[in-house]
């Protein structure tokens, strides 16, 4: 993983487990964007595509995207990984996706950048959660999930400095 991200796969779903549903899709990035570097089960669920397509190709999702929502969508991506958006602050972006099927979902996806100890952005963490036309229409805020989502990244955020911690302390031993 990169610069200090030292938490495992394994380690992170395990912290995660219990904050995300069957419509909440947990994503990482790597601090680029440019690969994925995890995506809950549930992405088979919500956007009818398997985990191992997106992992082949990290820029699938965008191909699901509905047309009418992809031009606004992309100008607000390439944003949101811009160095002009490092903060800590929640991203929320919602779109349409058009699953294989034909279907249609909506989704309202949260982003947050993560940083190490020492200030660097090390991956970008979200959850896309597939919600209902009138809520995604209304841009009612889906409070369980911004509850959800503080507490992972809490979690993850603690956990992440604790093994960078250990980490420095073996290297010095």
């Amino acid at each position: 993983m990169s610069k200090g991200f030292n938490l495992g796969i394994e380690d992170l779903t395990h912290l995660l487990s219990g904050f995300i549903s069957q419509d909440d899709v947990l994503w990482i990035r790597n601090d680029n964007a440019d690969e994925q570097v995890y995506v809950s089960p549930s992405y088979e669920h919500v956007w009818g595509r398997s985990c191992s397509s997106l992992y082949e190709n990290p820029t699938g999702w965008n191909e699901t995207i509905l047309d009418k929502d992809r031009p606004r969508i992309t100008k607000e991506m390439n944003f949101r990984y811009s160095s002009e958006s490092i903060s800590t602050d929640c991203s929320l972006i919602n779109f349409r996706i058009v699953r294989p099927d034909g279907s249609i979902r909506w989704i309202r996806d949260r982003c947050f950048s993560l940083f190490s100890p020492d200030n660097q952005r090390i991956a970008y963490m979200g959850i896309g959660s597939s919600v209902s036309k009138k809520t995604w229409e209304d841009g009612v805020n889906i409070t369980h999930v911004d509850e959800n989502f503080s507490g992972i990244l809490s979690k993850l955020l603690k956990a992440s400095k604790t093994s960078t911690s250990n980490t420095k302390n073996q290297e010095h031993s």
